[in-house]
């Protein structure tokens, strides 16, 4: 990484910062409430937002929903309704709706990146840049610990290697970092939930998908590919965004473990493996699925 990279939000700190901003809206729409609707308000303001971030942002606005619908009955029941209170208990159902979605959103958004910081040590694992991706030490770690979870109770695991080969000699080194980051926030924001993203250098990504064998696993990294040909990034030589596909091809490498890939440097290193090398005759099936990918 270069010294002069200024960090930008992530997407975890943009949830956080977003339920913060609307849990305020909604105690200053509650405050503003007599008696004892106020108060009750006020609760019904905390509990939207803690149940909410036990859920993901569907569930969440579910929970939103009920809440607001609680506010509104309440103050029904209470007495306070009047023609003059329509438009401060519209705003605060809007509130608590939007409260319910962004505490979802920001509680699932928590979850993944523990579980991807999670090395079993104690220790909180480096990122890439500002992006929630391991990094290449830390994904080793991880990917020991789901190869002995997957051999231990005979679940499929499977490992996703990007390579961003640029293929313009135009492009400057902030260019370069600048197309390889575009290919980071695919990998970080279009997996599931459950998939660990990782970097291996700026020009090499990846991910661990846990419970994933090959039936399943081009359904999983097919959005990531088809965005990836849509995608975008700035070309600071000339402060203009250029598509992806004007200079870039992706090689993308799909493993899987068997009892050939016995460890994570075993499984990264054929996933890493050229389409030119390892007869196929000796090589499982099973074991990779390749797809060279021009945008």
């Amino acid at each position: 990484m270069s010294g002069g990279r200024t960090p930008g939000w992530t997407e975890q700190q943009t949830g956080i910062a977003l339920c913060a901003v609307l849990a305020a809206a909604c105690g200053l729409l509650a405050g503003i409430e007599s008696g004892t609707f106020g108060l009750t308000a006020l609760g019904i303001t905390a509990l939207c937002a803690l149940a909410g971030l036990v859920f993901d942002g569907f569930i969440g606005l579910v929970v939103g929903l009920v809440c607001a619908t609680a506010a509104v009955a309440l103050k029904r029941y209470t007495g306070i309704w009047n023609p003059g209170e329509f438009l401060p208990a519209v705003a605060l159902a809007a509130c608590l709706l939007a409260l319910g979605w962004a505490a979802g959103l920001a509680g699932a958004q928590a979850r993944r990146a523990a579980r991807a910081g999670d090395t079993g040590n104690g220790i909180s694992a480096p990122v890439y840049g500002s992006l929630g991706l391991l990094t290449g030490e830390y994904a080793r770690l991880r990917l020991d610990e789901e190869i002995a979870r997957a051999r231990e109770h005979r679940r499929p695991l499977g490992l996703l290697i990007i390579r961003v080969n640029l293929d313009d000699p135009g492009l400057s080194p902030a260019a370069r970092q600048s197309a390889g980051r575009a290919v980071a926030r695919l990998v970080e924001s279009l997996l599931r939930e459950s998939d660990v993203p990782f970097s291996l250098s700026e020009q090499e990504f990846g991910a661990i998908l846990p419970d994933t064998g090959a039936t399943t696993g081009w359904n999983v990294v097919g959005p990531l590919l088809d965005a990836a040909g849509r995608a975008t990034f700035t070309d600071r030589s000339t402060q203009q965004r250029r598509p992806l596909s004007e200079c870039a091809e992706l090689q993308t490498n799909l493993v899987f473990h068997t009892e050939r890939t016995p460890d994570a440097d075993t499984l990264i290193a054929l996933a890493r493996e050229s389409t030119q090398t390892a007869p196929a005759e000796n090589r499982d099936p099973a074991e990779t699925t390749r797809l060279r990918v021009i945008l």
